[in-house]
């Protein structure tokens, strides 16, 4: 089975959080049951008033926030391809926290236990946030699909840095004859 993970799309056309929420509400109403926000297992950041950015979990392979785990409460399950918490094992440190490179992980707020995206496993064949994402900018996809549109995103950024250099110097008359023949 391919590893699959949610992302959110930061490629042209550039769609952006528009900061609805609607991802933390489906969120917390899958997981608790309850329409709030901040019982949510992701998070939408404001960033500027009309920039918003959300976060989620990357379902490390090697998850630093499991590394870290002094009860060993966190694993990557590589048969669901999702890294979970056993609440039972938490004693609730936060170390998990603060390991997070991606601010993914979560205190929940009745039980102060552990918790971050678990892609609605077993509940749905794809995240309920992504489903219910309006603008789309949430995606669920193979992990080696991913990788292969940033390379080619990046390919593509780095051609026109490129063509926007040459046409520059084409603009300035520069004579290229002269270039590498320098004695």
């Amino acid at each position: 089975m391919a590893r699959k993970v949610t992302f959110v799309d930061g490629k042209p056309p550039y769609r952006n959080c528009t900061g609805c929420r609607t991802c933390e509400v489906i969120c917390s109403l899958v997981h608790e049951e309850t329409c709030n926000p901040r019982k949510g297992r992701l998070s939408v950041i404001r960033v500027e008033p009309a920039m918003n950015k959300t976060v989620v979990c990357y379902q490390c392979r090697k998850p630093p926030c499991g590394e870290k785990c002094p009860v060993e409460a966190i694993t990557y399950d590589a048969k669901k391809g999702i890294v979970v918490v056993d609440e039972t094992k938490c004693i609730g440190c936060g170390i998990c926290i603060e390991a997070c490179p991606f601010g993914a992980m979560k205190m929940h707020l009745t039980t102060s236990k552990a918790i971050k995206c678990d892609l609605c496993y077993g509940k749905y064949p794809t995240p309920a946030c992504v489903e219910f994402c309006a603008p789309r900018v949430l995606k669920f996809i193979d992990a080696n699909t991913l990788a292969y549109d940033k390379a080619s995103n990046y390919v593509s950024r780095s051609i026109k840095s490129e063509q926007k250099k040459l046409g520059y110097l084409i603009a300035q008359n520069l004579d290229f004859t002269s270039v590498g023949n320098q004695t």
